[in-house]
């Protein structure tokens, strides 16, 4: 039960944090200052190392919850599918 409630909490935190970040505009911002970067792997190495530090202190669906608003619009403004299909 405790941890059911915690991930319940965590989910509510996480959609206030992405309504606040739809709010303030901080992904495109963001999107557009990462976007100059070259060459575009920077951007997708810096994303899993994020990923992976940030993998040490919460549990991977939080982290990604948390993380998703901001790192999507990040990897599509550096060029990069969303859907890798070959």
């Amino acid at each position: 039960m405790q941890t059911t409630s915690s991930l319940i909490v965590i989910g509510i935190g996480a959609s206030l944090l992405t309504r606040f970040l739809a709010l303030s505009g901080t992904g495109d911002a963001l999107t557009r200052a990462i976007s100059g970067l070259e060459p575009r792997l920077t951007v997708i190495v810096g994303v899993a190392l994020f990923y992976l530090l940030l993998g040490t202190f919460l549990e991977p669906i939080a982290a990604m919850l948390l993380t998703l608003p901001v790192v999507l619009p990040l990897i599509d403004g550096a060029g990069f599918g969303l859907l890798f299909i070959k």
